[in-house]
């Protein structure tokens, strides 16, 4: 089973980007990180294709974490079917932040990895400001 996550903000530097994705309901902030890398991104040319095919993004699922790396479907639908196409958790979190995606992430990976949100931790937080 999938929990939805909303993406809240992206911080970025100069040697990687933190995306921090948000479980509402469960109130569990997950931070993800990615290092750049060399290697040209093709989102915006696969997202191209996938329109020019007559198809449409439905959703972005982190389904798996190991080695500390996020695995991750694309959701694509046509007229006919659904398929779901693995890429790597930078593109998905580019197409989600770009074209407004959902992201859906597996109940273990989010209470594995993330941390419930307390009101006694924000105001720690705000003390140390």
């Amino acid at each position: 089973m999938y929990k939805a996550l909303e993406l809240i903000t992206t911080i970025t530097d100069q040697n990687r980007k933190t995306s921090y994705l948000y479980n509402k309901k469960e109130k569990i902030l997950l931070p993800i990180t990615q290092v750049y890398a060399d290697i040209p991104h093709i989102y915006n040319t696969l997202y191209r294709i996938i329109k020019a095919l007559n198809s449409d993004i439905l959703c972005t699922k982190i389904y798996m974490h190991c080695n500390d790396k996020y695995y991750a479907y694309l959701t694509l639908v046509t007229p006919q079917d659904s398929v779901e196409i693995n890429i790597c958790i930078k593109d998905a979190l580019n197409f989600a932040e770009k074209y407004n995606i959902p992201i859906y992430i597996r109940n273990h990976i989010l209470y594995k990895n993330g941390f419930n949100i307390t009101r006694e931790m924000i105001e720690k937080a705000l003390e140390n400001d």
